[in-house]
């Protein structure tokens, strides 16, 4: 049995090699931190359905035991958990094991607090933000208790205490890594990212930049990601004659995003709901002011402007073009913090 003092990390997927850059950049950056600021702890990571293999590997020297449950339900899912299990129980006879932590208040949560509790490891339960709404049903079938929740932010908080009437112990919020603010020059007037479904409503993008245009008649706005909702976007474009104004430029990798933000004026925000948008805490970092309908965190964070309506965002967007920006790194979470905050847990 090994000495080693070890935590055990349960999370859905997990990059399938190290330049598997756009899985969980922000998951992938946490790890790293607790690796460099916390080298005797060794981190196991059990991950449910992605990659899309059962498979053992390595990533940057933390071990990965991938299941490989393809996101397939029903018996293929309860046997999964099995699996899972199994492969804890084995794990706990080699490690010393000081805790599991779970991402997402899901599978994971359910099978990390049931695992935990019969065998008495310490146990955490990070929640991203969708996983605190009403339609979660893990929550009252694990169990889970306000002392062993992990809030990612006051918003997540607060909804999992309208929805599930628990008061999560811990509020978390994911930080970044400080970067230098590139000189490269801002020719994208507004720059747009994330997936393409209908939560994120990239649909009012496209509202914006047609009244923009009346404005701007050159601006440039940019939008990466894929997604189901990018045909429609696509048609929205054309209707409005905003071929020339609005590029969909698809998924980047994470240091293609990152170089694209250094090269923006301004980044639109439009979901309907998030935990917090970690996208827009590196925004702000590349020194690009973000606007959205969200404000995840109680307190104001310097160069985030919230907003109300579709028409809010336009008008704080024409105030912010028409102004001489110093395009100012703004830091309110360092991801060095987050781990350490974290690692106090266990």
């Amino acid at each position: 049995m090994s000495n080693e003092p070890t935590l055990v990390i349960l999370i859905p997927g997990f990059p399938k090699d190290k330049n598997d850059s756009t899985c969980l950049p922000a998951h992938q950056n946490l790890l790293l931190h607790i690796n460099k600021l916390y080298p005797s702890i060794k981190l196991l990571l059990l991950s449910f359905q992605y990659p899309f293999e059962k498979k053992e590997y390595y990533w940057n020297g933390n071990k990965v035991f991938a299941f490989g449950g393809k996101n397939r339900g029903g018996l293929s899912r309860r046997f999964l958990w099995r699996r899972v299990n199994k492969e804890l129980d084995t794990l706990k006879k080699e490690n010393k094991i000081i805790g599991v932590l779970s991402f997402w208040a899901g599978e994971c949560g359910l099978v990390g607090k049931k695992w935990s509790e019969k065998n008495g490891v310490k146990h955490y339960c990070w929640l991203m933000g969708q996983d605190a709404g009403s339609a979660n049903k893990y929550i009252r079938k694990a169990g889970l208790k306000g002392e062993e929740l992990i809030a990612l932010s006051d918003l997540t908080r607060e909804e999992l205490l309208k929805h599930h009437g628990l008061a999560a112990a811990n509020t978390m919020p994911m930080g970044i890594s400080p970067q230098p603010v590139s000189a490269a020059k801002r020719n994208i007037d507004i720059l747009c990212a994330g997936s393409m479904i209908p939560l994120k409503q990239y649909h009012c993008c496209v509202d914006i930049g047609r009244e923009l245009k009346k404005e701007f008649p050159g601006f440039r706005m940019m939008i990466c990601g894929q997604g189901p909702e990018k045909e429609k976007l696509a048609a929205l474009i054309n209707e409005g004659s905003l071929a020339e104004n609005i590029l969909l430029a698809g998924e980047k990798d994470h240091e293609e995003l990152l170089a694209l933000m250094a090269q923006s004026k301004l980044f639109l925000h439009p979901s309907s709901y998030e935990g917090f948008g970690i996208v827009c805490l590196e925004a702000l970092a590349a020194g690009t002011p973000v606007i959205s309908f969200v404000q995840p965190m109680k307190a104001p964070i310097r160069n985030w402007h919230i907003v109300d309506s579709v028409e809010a965002m336009t008008n704080t967007a024409s105030a912010l073009l028409k102004q001489t920006q110093d395009h100012e790194s703004v830091y309110p979470f360092t991801m060095e913090n987050t781990a350490k905050q974290l690692m106090k847990l266990f």
